[in-house]
C-alpha cells in the first residue's frame, strides 16, 4: 500500500467505462507527481441517496514499483491476473460477508506501513496509508497516532463525529507482539484480531488449523474469495500493465493445432473421395459383368425388366453396418 496514493472523489457519471476515461483527468489536480507515472483504478462507493455522480475510492500506483514487482515475478514465471493492494480484500470481506458493526476500522499492520479500511454500514470509505516513522519510540505508538489523526480527518470531512465501534486488525506484522492489547488502551476502542476462517461466511469445509495463521493468510484467503463471490476490488493490471489476452498469449498454439486439424480433415476427404471412386468403378463393373451374364444365358430377352442391380447404396450400408458391429465388439 505504500506505493499507492489515495483519493475519495466524486465523478459525474455512473458506468464504469466512463469514469476510466476521466478518471486521471479528475486525480492529476490532487497527486503531486505526473500522472503518467503512475497506473489508476477505482473502488465505487454505494452510497443511499446518490444522484447521477458516483462516490468512487480513487487509487494511483507508482507504475516503476509496479513494473518492479512484476518483473521479479516474472523471472519466476508467475503472471498474476490481479495486482491488488495489501489489506484491500480483507477489508472487502469483512464488508461484504463478516458481521461487523456500523462504524468500523480494518486495520493491515505490515512491518514497513500499515493501512487503514474505514467501514460505514459494510461499505469501505475511506483508505489511508501510513508510512513508517522513525519518530516514534514505537510502532503502536506511531499506529495508534495515526488512528486518531484518521477519526479526526473524518469528522473534519463528514462534518459529524466518527468514532469506530471496533477496530479490525490483521497483516503480517501482527504476530504475538502485543500490538492488539496496547492499541485497546491507547485508543479505548475493541480491538479484534481479523481470522477470516471464522469472521465471515466463506464455506470452506476444512483447513488445517496447526498451519493456519490468520494474520499471515487473510489477505491471500480474501484475494481468493472476492474473485470466487464476484466482488470488484482495485486491480492495478491496467494499461501497458494489462494481462494479455488468451488469443494473444496462445494465439501461436491455437493456428499451429488449426492447420493440424485442417491438414487431417483433408487427408479424410481425400480418403473418403478416393474410397468412393474405386467403389463406384467396382459397381460399374459387377453390374456390367451381370448384364452380360444375363443376356447370354437369355439372348432371347432383349429388354431386361427390373434387374435389381447391386447398388453402391447397398454396399455403403452393409460396410457401415459391419464398421459398427465391429466398433461395438471392440
Amino acid at each position: 500500500a505504500d506505493h499507492v496514493a489515495f483519493r475519495n472523489l466524486k465523478v459525474p457519471f455512473k458506468q464504469e467505462k466512463k469514469i476510466r476515461q476521466i478518471l486521471k483527468f479528475e486525480l492529476e489536480p490532487t497527486l503531486p507527481f505526473p500522472i503518467d507515472d503512475v497506473v489508476v483504478d477505482f473502488h465505487a462507493l454505494k452510497l443511499d441517496g446518490q444522484s447521477e455522480q458516483t462516490d468512487v475510492i480513487a487509487a494511483a500506483c507508482n507504475a516503476n514499483g509496479l513494473r518492479t514487482m512484476l518483473d521479479l515475478l516474472a523471472a519466476r514465471r508467475i503472471h498474476p491476473e490481479i495486482v491488488t493492494v495489501s489489506g484491500f480484500p480483507s477489508a472487502l470481506c469483512l464488508g461484504r460477508l463478516g458481521n461487523i458493526p456500523e462504524n468500523a476500522l480494518v486495520v493491515d499492520v505490515r512491518s514497513g506501513s500499515s493501512t487503514i479500511f474505514v467501514m460505514n454500514s459494510g461499505q469501505l470509505n475511506m483508505v489511508r496509508t501510513l508510512p513508517a516513522d522513525r519518530a516514534y519510540d514505537s510502532r503502536t505508538d506511531m499506529l495508534g497516532q495515526n488512528i486518531q489523526r484518521t477519526l479526526y480527518a473524518l469528522e473534519e470531512i463528514n462534518d459529524r463525529p466518527f468514532r469506530p465501534d471496533n477496530i479490525f486488525v490483521t497483516g503480517p506484522a501482527l504476530g504475538e507482539n502485543g500490538i492488539v492489547s496496547a492499541l485497546t488502551r491507547l485508543l479505548d476502542v475493541p480491538i479484534t484480531r481479523v481470522d477470516l476462517r471464522s469472521d465471515i461466511e466463506s464455506r470452506i469445509k476444512e483447513i488445517p488449523s496447526e498451519s493456519w495463521k490468520p494474520y499471515q493468510m487473510n489477505n491471500a484467503l480474501a484475494l481468493a474469495l472476492i474473485e470466487v463471490i464476484g466482488i470488484k476490488g482495485l486491480n492495478f493490471r491496467q494499461g501497458p500493465f494489462a494481462i494479455k489476452k488468451r488469443w494473444t498469449e496462445y494465439r501461436k498454439n491455437i493456428i499451429t493445432s488449426g492447420i493440424l486439424v485442417a491438414a487431417l480433415l483433408l487427408v479424410w476427404l481425400a480418403s473418403i473421395s478416393i474410397d468412393y471412386f474405386y467403389k463406384k468403378n467396382r459397381l460399374d463393373t459387377v453390374n456390367g459383368q451381370l448384364k452380360q451374364t444375363f443376356q447370354e444365358t437369355f439372348p432371347d430377352v432383349k429388354k431386361i425388366v427390373d434387374p435389381m442391380p447391386v447398388s453402391y447404396t447397398h454396399l455403403r450400408a452393409h460396410e457401415t453396418a459391419m464398421n459398427i458391429a465391429y466398433a461395438v465388439f471392440c
